[in-house]
């Protein structure tokens, strides 16, 4: 019995696998053809958090925050976008990227 579960649980492992092929196409497509594009709300959203991470990096006496911190979230959150072939950053995609 635990063999034929082994059997099934390995089965189902591979079937959620994407063949390589696929996946090379898949990527190519969204690096050609998606550019998703931030929204006002979420830009502001992005910037809030800017602000607040400054704030208490500079009384933690941390790490300062810069801009290109800002600008490589707001690249995650495009990538992120482009990975579900978007064509606008969603507020889930902000998320992702602030986590």
């Amino acid at each position: 019995n635990n063999d034929e579960n082994n059997d099934r649980n390995n089965e189902s492992n591979e079937s959620k696998q994407i063949p390589q092929i696929l996946l090379k196409k898949y990527i190519m497509y969204a690096k050609n053809h998606i550019n998703p594009q931030l929204r006002d709300i979420d830009k502001e959203k992005i910037a809030d958090l800017y602000g607040a991470l400054r704030k208490e990096s500079m009384s933690s006496g941390g790490v300062p925050i810069a801009v290109r911190h800002i600008e490589s979230m707001m690249r995650m959150c495009e990538a992120h976008a482009r990975m579900h072939l978007r064509d606008n950053v969603t507020k889930d995609d902000v998320d992702v990227a602030i986590e």
